[in-house]
């Protein structure tokens, strides 16, 4: 099975490398992206985790966090546009107006 995780900080990295892991072991490919981050890239290159880089985190502004968004948005319609996963795996996000499903 092609399962995705996507990790938008450290922390979720931590946890996409050992559900990786696990998942690797029962015979799954596991394609773990992630976006250019102050701690997304040192977490996984220190557990030595290939992470595929798309978009980045932007936070000059609320309108430059959605911008980064929605062109990482198009970023992931062309990488697996054409092959797309059997299962997406991302995290819940806490905003101002409430629990967002990501």
């Amino acid at each position: 099975m092609k399962i995705w995780y996507d990790a938008c900080t450290g922390k979720h990295v931590r946890y996409g490398v050992a559900i990786a892991k696990r998942l690797r072991a029962h015979g799954h490919e596991v394609i773990v992206t992630t976006r250019k981050h102050p701690d997304t890239l040192p977490v996984a290159n220190f557990l030595n985790e290939k992470v595929i880089v798309v978009g980045k985190y932007d936070p000059k502004s609320l309108l430059s966090r959605l911008k980064a968004g929605v062109h990482r948005q198009l970023l992931f319609c062309r990488i697996f546009g054409n092959s797309p996963p059997d299962i997406a795996i991302s995290i819940v996000l806490w905003t101002k107006q409430g629990w967002l499903l990501v």
